[in-house]
């Protein structure tokens, strides 16, 4: 029989006694709540890079005074295209940000043994990432929404 070690004494348990099944029990309700914060996590947050690469590429295509302001995007967009690099950067953000917050709640989880500040962390940027790809998702609707205004209203006062 192999023993395993308790975190808080630094002693040593066997699997059967009551600070072994505690731990397990703790690492099967960490799990759980890790894959639930992961999927909802990606989910809000491809969902809401999505709505802002949507909205930027509306407004970049169709709206002609609007005008990417990032030096670096606006780089990408001149040597591969509006639409393909902002495919390749929203898919790129998205990517570095699952794979860096993952990391960084194993780390704290595993080495650190701080498991709900390992949640906490997880839950934190994704929502925060979430929030200001949703904020920038409205903004950039706005922006449409004013330019077509302002569009509408000159082509009628040049109608009349």
């Amino acid at each position: 029989m192999t023993g395993g070690w308790d975190s808080s004494s630094r002693q040593q348990t066997t699997p059967g006694s009551f600070q072994g099944r505690q731990r397990i029990r703790d690492d099967e309700w960490w799990w759980s709540a890790n894959s639930y914060l992961r999927f909802y996590g990606m989910v809000f947050l491809i969902g809401t890079k999505t709505a802002d690469a949507i909205t930027t590429a509306v407004g970049l295509r169709y709206v002609p005074s609007i005008v990417e302001r990032n030096p670096f995007a606006d780089a990408v967009f001149a040597d591969s295209g509006t639409l393909a690099g902002l495919a390749f950067l929203s898919f790129l953000t998205v990517i570095i940000t699952v794979l860096t917050t993952e990391w960084l709640a194993l780390i704290i989880h595993r080495r650190l043994r701080m498991d709900r500040l390992a949640l906490l962390s997880k839950a934190f940027i994704y929502g925060s990432l979430s929030l200001l790809f949703g904020v920038i998702a409205i903004n950039n609707s706005l922006l449409i929404s004013q330019q077509i205004q302002v569009y509408f209203a000159d082509l009628l006062t040049l109608t009349v």
